[in-house]
């Protein structure tokens, strides 16, 4: 029995052996945050320690004693065993009383002259040195957090929700680059959707109205020569003037002269109709009312793909896209960071009739580099007649930053993400 008993002792032991030893979470450093996971040589942090204390024992010679009598005379004290009476002096001559510790009349008192020294292992404690570091992003990050969810940004609180973005942009501006990029922006970005995004009414009718003034047709035949681009030579030349309309025959192609995703620059108001517009210079940007009518566009450069009224008015009849070519937006304002366009008009317009097809429609400008201002000083006006919310993406009451595509990205097949709204 007693072996037995002996083998589930041992068995105990050895399962006791196998499990992970026990540890207790210690209390979290306030000074830590998830900018500064740990201290580090520059934030000055010493780590406090607790010391050793003192192993002196005391002895005798570490106490002082003091004697008072607590004793007070009876009639034991006295020989004929009377008390003296009241003012009579009498000599306690039969007393035994002795003073003591154990009495009561004599008490020891610490008086210990004792040094640490190396035998008594005494240390001291050390507080440290707390931590310098002050972080500067946890405080923009709290304000980011404390956004409300974009589904729940409504007309009732959007002024909150603007008062919050404006709050998170003076403290924003204080951050360095390096800290900036360290912060969770996606809160960030979705509040900014919800708030550009605008609500448009759709007017019950579809009516295209010419361009007034002279109206003389030219046909432009598809195809492409290097050394001749015709529609562009066409719309540039003397023979067309504001009003004409420009019927494509077949394909033409709008090419990337240079390579460097310069867009092409409308500067007469006319009508292009009919045919295949394969664009692959960088995006469109208008210094005159045009319309596109009846017409498929396909625009196949890396960069820009949107047409910029540029503070004219565009006007999109029945416009369709190539299935193999990108979305193609449409923006009310400019275009920053790109240099020779034509100078803005003061009232950016954005007309989509019948079946056109696009992507996202935006009311203001679009930045072309990162952090490039893209305010547009004037007025602007999205029109959609027909109920073709379908064929719309997004209508946004903001401008937009041009979406970035790597340069080895060319024969990707994927549709990029559309510009970010970006007020």
């Amino acid at each position: 029995m007693k072996q037995k008993l002996f083998s589930i002792i041992t068995a105990l032991a050895l399962c006791l052996s196998l499990c992970p030893t026990w540890a207790f979470a210690a209390e979290p450093d306030p000074a830590l945050c998830p900018h500064h996971w740990e201290h580090t040589g520059e934030c000055g942090y010493v780590a406090p320690t607790e010391g050793q204390p003192c192993g002196h024992q005391h002895t005798d010679e570490c106490y002082a004693e003091e004697t008072h009598c607590v004793h007070v005379h009876d009639e034991t004290c006295y020989s004929d065993g009377q008390l003296p009476g009241e003012g009579e002096e009498k000599t306690a001559d039969a007393c035994t009383h002795e003073c003591t510790a154990d009495t009561g009349c004599v008490t020891r008192t610490l008086d210990c002259h004792h040094s640490h020294d190396s035998e008594c292992g005494y240390v001291p404690a050390d507080p440290g040195q707390p931590c310098g570091y002050v972080c500067r992003i946890c405080p923009v990050q709290a304000l980011i957090d404390a956004l409300p969810d974009g589904e729940d940004i409504t007309p009732d609180n959007r002024a909150e929700a603007e008062a919050q973005l404006e709050a998170i942009d003076t403290a924003w501006a204080e951050l360095s680059d390096e800290e900036a990029l360290r912060l969770d922006t996606v809160r960030l970005e979705t509040a900014r959707d919800a708030l550009c995004l605008a609500s448009t009414l759709l007017s019950p009718a579809y009516e295209f109205s010419p361009l007034p003034g002279r109206s003389q047709t030219h046909t432009v035949d598809g195809g492409y020569e290097l050394t001749e681009e015709k529609l562009r030579n066409l719309i540039n030349s003397d023979a067309v003037q504001d009003g004409d309309t420009i019927i494509l025959n077949g394909s033409c192609m709008v090419n990337d002269i240079y390579s460097d995703a310069a867009p092409w620059c409308i500067t007469k108001s006319v009508t292009i109709q009919g045919g295949s517009l394969q664009l692959r210079a960088g995006g469109i940007v208008l210094g005159a009312d045009v319309t596109f009518q009846d017409i498929e566009l396909s625009f196949e450069n890396s960069v820009r793909n949107a047409i910029i009224a540029n503070g004219y008015t565009l006007t999109l009849n029945n416009v369709s896209r190539n299935s193999g070519a990108r979305q193609v937006h449409a923006l009310c304002g400019s275009v920053t960071g790109i240099e020779s366009i034509p100078q803005p008009g003061l009232h950016g317009k954005i007309v989509v009739n019948g079946t056109t097809t696009v992507g996202n429609l935006y009311a203001g400008s679009l930045s072309g580099g990162l952090g490039l201002d893209n305010e547009f000083t004037g007025s602007a006006e999205i029109v959609v007649n027909t109920d073709i919310n379908h064929k719309i993406e997004n209508i946004y009451a903001c401008g937009a930053m041009e979406t970035y595509i790597p340069d080895d990205s060319w024969f990707d097949q994927k549709e990029p993400a559309p510009p970010r709204p970006f007020p």
